[in-house]
């Protein structure tokens, strides 16, 4: 995800749309580090579920 934000978010969205296994993974997958903190990381994971 390093440099493609964007590509990154559509994954999210993806993966969110699919209810993939791999959802438990986002707050501890260092390959999302340098998005963690954008403003739209933070609404995905109150849309999943993992925040208030």
């Amino acid at each position: 995800m390093l440099g493609e934000k964007d590509e990154a978010f559509k994954w999210l969205e993806k993966t969110y749309q699919d209810r993939l296994s791999t959802m438990f993974e986002l707050k501890v997958d260092p390959f999302l580090d340098n998005i963690r903190s954008d403003p739209p990381f933070k609404e995905y994971l109150k849309k999943a579920g993992f925040e208030k």
